[in-house]
């Protein structure tokens, strides 16, 4: 492609994005993912685990829609705290049990790590529900369930 065609292309892009609707790119849908930080979330929290190298805590704490989200804190033994903690989302049809394996390796490097189940995953599966469905609105609904949950996971950690 010449540079003059490259350039025509690009303009071309441009103006039509220019010419697109405010919102049409993405402003509107930050909103989605709005709630209240200072919601109370509460936290219940017990030993689920106490290995030579961490401790597993099982927590669970409010979310918005009346979710109550279960969640795993590995938290590595010695040195005082706080810990840099890592938040790890599993992947299509995981749990937050996923992260076990690795508590371990990431405590002995210092870092603590939460994991919650994401909407229709884990503790809160619902029988022939699932995230990724024809029902687009319930998908589009458990997502931004998911990422409103893990901002409060980190809410909970901020405790």
């Amino acid at each position: 492609m010449t540079r003059k065609r490259r350039l025509l292309a690009l303009l071309f892009a441009a103006s039509i994005a220019l010419a697109l609707p405010r919102g049409t790119l993405g402003e509107d849908y930050a909103s989605y993912y709005d709630y209240d930080p200072s919601a109370p979330l509460n936290s219940d929290v017990r030993i689920a685990r106490d290995e030579p190298k961490y401790t597993l805590l099982k927590v669970y704490f409010d979310s918005v829609n009346g979710e109550r989200v279960p969640a795993l804190l590995s938290m590595p033994k010695g040195g005082g705290g706080p810990f840099p903690c890592i938040l790890f989302l599993h992947g299509y049809g995981g749990e937050k049990e996923d992260i076990i394996p690795l508590a371990e390796f990431v405590a002995e490097a210092g870092y603590a790590v939460i994991a919650i189940d994401a909407q229709y995953h884990g503790e809160r599966r619902k029988p022939g529900v699932e995230l990724y469905s024809t029902n687009m609105t319930r998908s589009r609904d458990g997502f931004i369930q998911t990422v409103v949950d893990a901002r409060r996971a980190l809410d909970y950690l901020g405790t």
